[in-house]
């Protein structure tokens, strides 16, 4: 069956501001610069994502947005020459005057024998989401200021990509009085299961972690063993300095973390709000999956995915992995936009041709007034 993919541009592919030349220079070696009456800043990613809908076998490409028609037009058109500079394909191009009732509804825009249930809007506007049969993917708008928050989460990231998950230590046994011990709770659970900590317990024989295993989505709990893993010795001396502590030693921390990695748990987290691209790109190629395997609609397909998960797909790290994964195909490259690449590129010094290049596209922002 035919999939119809219709792509919005603002807070989805680009953002019309930046801050200043440095982060200016950072799109334009991470992503692109183009003009479309006005600059336009296209997120990193979202290039080899414009290559890889394309790609989908029986899928339709269009673009909607409720901007202007002569921007749209133009956007799509620089757009397009970046992804495919030889031969533009044609796709079709809507924008404001297209909608209903200031709604994007696709169904007038469907070609004769589509289906509505295998239409999908890729949007972050909210307010789109039809209860009409088409598919709403909604991906919380990304400006420049997701990009600067950057610059206050340089610390605490492993390598490129990724920042590790607190292991936490609780000690049961340092509770007077039994009656105070916290029974296990939703609370707790759900943060595990969303992986906000990994948690160590103290137990009368040893010590147990529990950690968000990736495979099931389910908490495993596993017994540590502390005398084959020597680092880990420390969690003794650390059980008795409180009920609830957060266990800062890096190598007892990196020697948890081993584990859990082992034990195909979830470890570490990427800077998601800048790489929402990455999302759209793994929860559509699952979808796609499930909808060939179970030979049903893509909106069958999609609400199959979101079953599996305790949360919204947009916050499952996987799907950014296999999205990734699957753009290296148009850019080997390509890596998760993260804090420490970030502050790299603001870093470097411009050379005089960039920064008269990146005044003049900067002099033709939008104005918000």
């Amino acid at each position: 069956m035919d999939v119809s993919f219709f792509v919005d541009i603002d807070g989805v592919l680009a953002c019309t501001h930046v801050h200043d030349n440095e982060q200016a220079a950072f799109f334009k070696q991470e992503g692109a610069i183009i003009t479309a009456l006005r600059t336009h800043y296209i997120f990193p990613g979202v290039i080899e994502f414009i290559k890889h809908l394309f790609q989908i076998p029986n899928a339709r490409v269009s673009f909607f947005s409720a901007g202007a028609e002569e921007r749209n037009r133009s956007f799509v058109s620089e757009l397009l020459k970046l992804a495919f500079p030889t031969s533009l394909p044609e796709v079709e191009i809507l924008s404001r005057h297209h909608l209903t009732d200031k709604k994007k509804d696709l169904m007038p825009y469907l070609r004769p024998g589509d289906l509505l249930e295998n239409a999908v809007l890729i949007d972050d506007n909210s307010t789109h989401e039809l209860a009409n049969g088409q598919t709403f993917l909604y991906l919380a708008t990304t400006d420049e200021d997701d990009f600067d928050c950057l610059e206050t989460k340089f610390q605490g990231y492993q390598g490129e990509e990724y920042k590790v998950i607190p292991c936490m230590l609780f000690s049961p046994q340092l509770y007077e009085n039994k009656q105070d011990l916290p029974r296990e709770n939703d609370v707790e659970k759900t943060s595990i299961k969303l992986g906000r900590y990994i948690l160590i317990t103290k137990t009368e024989v040893g010590f147990e972690v529990e950690f968000l295993h990736l495979e099931s989505k389910s908490i495993e709990r596993k017994s540590l063993d502390l005398h084959a893993h020597h680092q880990l010795l420390a969690l003794e001396a650390m059980a008795r300095e409180g009920h609830l502590v957060e266990i800062k030693d890096e190598k007892v921390q990196a020697a948890i973390h081993k584990l859990v990695e082992e034990w195909g748990g979830y470890y570490r987290k990427i800077c998601r709000r800048v790489n929402r691209i990455f999302s759209a790109v793994g929860i559509l190629s699952e979808a796609l999956k499930l909808m060939n395997s179970q030979r049903c609609t893509f909106k069958a397909a999609y609400k199959l995915l979101q079953d599996r998960e305790i949360w919204p797909l947009r916050k499952v790290d996987l799907y950014y992995h296999i999205g990734l994964e699957l753009l290296r195909a148009h850019n080997p490259g390509l890596c998760f936009v993260s804090p420490l690449r970030y502050m790299e590129i603001k870093m470097r010094s411009l050379t005089r041709a960039e920064r008269v290049a990146i005044e003049a596209a900067r002099t033709n922002e939008e104005d918000d007034s």
